[in-house]
């Protein structure tokens, strides 16, 4: 029951982030869940509270903890709430970028995965604002470029950042972001897994009319690469009592996603591997944390 509540809290900041009133966001909370549905006018209740912005709603969904937090807490927590993401003082990415400014990582570098566009591009320039040392990664190398001169406009040193182009599917090409990383800067204080895509069947295939080659690949990219660059980095994130910071995505809620479940299978498992990666690595001083 308390996983259920967890993924109804989950579902209602969905709903209500997409402006969905009240009566539809209960609709369809009912359709996911059944019976199990909360009444509409608890979803009523909770909508009021978003709508104040007493930010409650959030920060239950989202963190659940306070970022100021040791690591024996973390552990404690992790122990006693394995399903609900071990909240760790990494909270959310913002967190993650609020340690870097308060000093605690100035000095350290930040690998950055899928840093050509959108999320990663946004993230690694944020992060290089704040003085980190950089590297970035992703196939296109145009958008590489784009990135880094972003990075350097917004006052990164040419020489805390670190360029390779190489897909991360590609087991030489995860290798050569660590040994490059290590090389470069000497140590290894944070790592952002943000490579991730839905991949289409051809000719407006959806759902389950899409070949079981394309969930290979799927998942090939969206966890099997993740798991194997944390398997790689683990050594350097243990040194330097780092942290992960892995993006995921609300498809791997138990909202049904009938156009792309592949996907949506993807981020489910990625989820449930890093509620067990926080509990295994926060013994080692490593923190894990997990965004959609």
């Amino acid at each position: 029951m308390a996983e259920h509540s967890t993924h109804i809290r989950h579902v209602l900041l969905y709903e209500f982030e997409s402006g969905h009133p009240v009566a539809e966001a209960h609709r369809n909370l009912s359709q996911v869940f059944g019976p199990e549905a909360p009444s509409e006018r608890f979803v009523h209740a909770w909508f009021q509270r978003f709508k104040t912005g007493t930010k409650k709603l959030e920060d239950e969904s989202r963190s659940g903890r306070p970022t100021a937090i040791s690591f024996d807490e973390q552990k404690n927590l992790a122990e006693q709430h394995p399903y609900e993401g071990l909240r760790y003082s990494a909270a959310s990415l913002g967190s993650s970028l609020s340690t870097v400014s308060n000093g605690l990582r100035s000095l350290g570098m930040v690998k950055k995965l899928g840093s050509s566009s959108g999320i990663g591009a946004g993230t690694a320039v944020l992060f290089a604002k704040e003085g980190a040392k950089v590297t970035i990664t992703g196939r296109k190398k145009d958008g590489l470029a784009a990135t880094k001169k972003a990075m350097l406009e917004v006052g990164a040193n040419e020489d805390h950042i670190n360029v390779v182009a190489t897909d991360v599917t590609d087991a030489l090409g995860r290798e050569e972001l660590i040994t490059s990383t290590i090389r470069k800067f000497g140590q290894l204080d944070i790592l952002v897994n943000n490579a991730g895509a839905a991949f289409s069947g051809g000719n407006g295939a959806t759902g389950l009319a899409v070949s079981t080659e394309v969930l290979d690949r799927t998942m090939k990219l969206n966890v099997n690469s993740v798991i194997e660059l944390i398997q790689l980095a683990r050594p350097h994130l243990v040194k330097s009592k780092g942290e992960i910071v892995n993006v995921s995505s609300i498809a791997g809620l138990p909202a049904a996603h009938s156009s792309v479940p592949y996907y949506a299978m993807a981020k489910a498992a990625l989820d449930q591997m890093m509620r067990a990666l926080a509990i295994e690595l926060i013994a080692e001083g490593v923190r894990v944390n997990n965004v959609k």
